[in-house]
C-alpha cells in the first residue's frame, strides 16, 4: 500500500504543473492550418497530426491514439516519453501505422504556452524517407495538434 500511495504521489507531483500550465483559450483549427500553410514550402504538402492522451506506462510516458489528415491520411498508435528541463517538455513520439510503418516525431514545447515545435526524426516502411516538421499547440490535458508541412526525400 505504501509503494502505490508513493507511486500516485510521484504522478500526481509530475502532473500538477501540467495542468496548471496548460491554456484554457481555444484555438480555431483554422487559424492553424492557415497559419502551417504560410510557412510550409512549394514542396511540402500541410499535414495536421493529432493525439490523444488515453494513458501513461509510467510517469514519464504517455500512450494514447493518433490521427493525420492532409499529405497523411491515417489513424494509429503512439507512445511518448518526455523530459522536463527547465520550463521546456523534450518529447519522443513513436507513432505507429498497423500495416503502414511507424514514424518518429521530436517535439520541444513551453511548460508556460504549451505551445511548441515539432520535426520528423524518422519513417519506416511507407514513411521511410518522410521529412518535415511545424508548429504545435496542447489545448487541454489529454490533446496535442501538430500543424505543418511534410515531403518525401
Amino acid at each position: 500500500m505504501k509503494t502505490l500511495c508513493f507511486s500516485l504521489a510521484k504522478v500526481i507531483v509530475f502532473l500538477l504543473p501540467v495542468l496548471w500550465g496548460c491554456s484554457t483559450e481555444e484555438v480555431a483549427p483554422s487559424s492553424l492550418k492557415r497559419d502551417a500553410n504560410a510557412r510550409i514550402g512549394a514542396s511540402k504538402k500541410a499535414i495536421r497530426i493529432t493525439t490523444t492522451a488515453t494513458g501513461m506506462l509510467n510517469e514519464y510516458t504517455f500512450v494514447g491514439t493518433v490521427q493525420i489528415e492532409g499529405a497523411i491520411t491515417a489513424t494509429g498508435t503512439y507512445v511518448m516519453p518526455i523530459a522536463f528541463k527547465g520550463q521546456t517538455y523534450h518529447c519522443l513520439v513513436y507513432i505507429t501505422i498497423p500495416g503502414h510503418g511507424t514514424i518518429t516525431v521530436r517535439e520541444n514545447c513551453s511548460a508556460v504556452t504549451m505551445n511548441g515545435v515539432w520535426k520528423v526524426l524518422a519513417g519506416t516502411g511507407h514513411y521511410a524517407g518522410l521529412e518535415g516538421g511545424g508548429n504545435l499547440v496542447m489545448p487541454d490535458d489529454i490533446h496535442e495538434i501538430l500543424t505543418g508541412g511534410v515531403t518525401w526525400h
